[in-house]
């Protein structure tokens, strides 16, 4: 893809924890009109002008990420692999562990205290 002379690309990828692309995630420059939906295998090519970015990738059922990018040239960079983590289905009580969601087992807590 050809670059307007005043223009940069932000090239990048984004994947689930199993590595896997998303496709049709968005990724939006904030405070500008710059935005790219990612292809079926979750790859960008944001296009916009020079300067300091922050990205949002989003797509309906995972968690949102926000990332900081420096672009200052006309030139393309890259982002590298950008991790969303999908959002549970079911309803309850879940932890985060292991890069997923973790459904909690029903259970009492108890407070353990230490003695000296």
């Amino acid at each position: 893809m050809m670059l307007g002379c005043s223009k940069m690309a932000i090239e990048g990828e984004v994947v689930d924890v199993g590595g896997n692309g998303i496709e049709g995630a968005l990724v939006t420059s904030v405070g500008t009109t710059c935005n790219a939906t990612t292809d079926d295998k979750g790859k960008f090519d944001l296009i916009c002008q020079p300067g300091t970015h922050t990205l949002v990738m989003s797509k309906e059922g995972y968690l949102s990420k926000d990332l900081d990018f420096e672009a200052p040239d006309k030139k393309r960079y890259k982002s590298g692999k950008n991790i969303l983590v999908k959002i549970p289905e079911s309803k309850g009580l879940f932890m985060f562990s292991d890069n997923s969601y973790q459904a909690m087992k029903p259970g009492r807590l108890t407070r353990v205290l230490e003695k000296d």
